[in-house]
């Protein structure tokens, strides 16, 4: 059980730094993660989350607009330190296969992938990995993007969100090596040179 109780009644909880903030976040998306282990992600709702932790459903939703945002809170969290360690291209490949390993020991994503539309995790990834894509290539000295690159990415970030959740769906049947090596592979040509 994740106890939230104190660490959101301590005076100062709410600091301009976020740490606090970042703790509470974070332990929501443990107990949800824990949750997630019991039931559905259909069948999780904002009180069985806040009663895991021990906080109020308000205090829930000062962190979170719900569940979706919650799940892709999770997500987002993980991409970004992974990122934030890219050092070259060597490094990319290495994130891929972190994130495939991570997702494949974490039976929550394979349940979380079973939602799709708006706000989904497949949405989630596919954004993700565009910002993260269009970050690179302006970090390599481009001043803009050209619509013909912004195609590459786009393509590639849908369809790199799609094969991760077509992998989850069908029980990860292959190694989350062999899914990064596809994704890193099939990273377009035109992308590539900036990266």
């Amino acid at each position: 059980m994740i106890l939230l109780k104190n660490v959101t009644k301590s005076e100062n909880c709410f600091t301009e730094s976020g740490v606090c903030m970042l703790k509470v976040k974070d332990g929501i998306f443990e107990a949800f993660e824990e949750l997630l282990k019991e039931k559905s992600f259909e069948d999780i709702t904002i009180l069985d989350i806040a009663k895991r932790c021990e906080i109020s459903r308000g205090t829930f939703y000062r962190y979170f607009a719900d569940k979706y945002e919650l799940m892709n809170y999770g997500y987002i969290k993980k991409s970004n330190a992974l990122i934030s360690a890219y050092d070259g291209i060597n490094m990319l490949k290495n994130n891929y296969l972190a994130m495939a390993n991570y997702m494949y020991k974490k039976e929550s994503f394979r349940k979380i992938f079973m939602q799709y539309g708006q706000n989904s995790l497949t949405d989630t990834i596919s954004m993700t990995c565009n910002s993260i894509c269009r970050e690179l290539v302006l970090k390599s000295g481009e001043k803009e993007i050209s619509d013909e690159l912004s195609d590459a990415i786009e393509m590639f970030s849908i369809g790199m969100a799609e094969y991760l959740r077509h992998w989850a769906l069908n029980g990860y049947k292959v190694t989350p090596e062999r899914i990064a090596v596809a994704i890193f592979e099939n990273i377009p040509a035109k992308l590539m040179k900036y990266l």
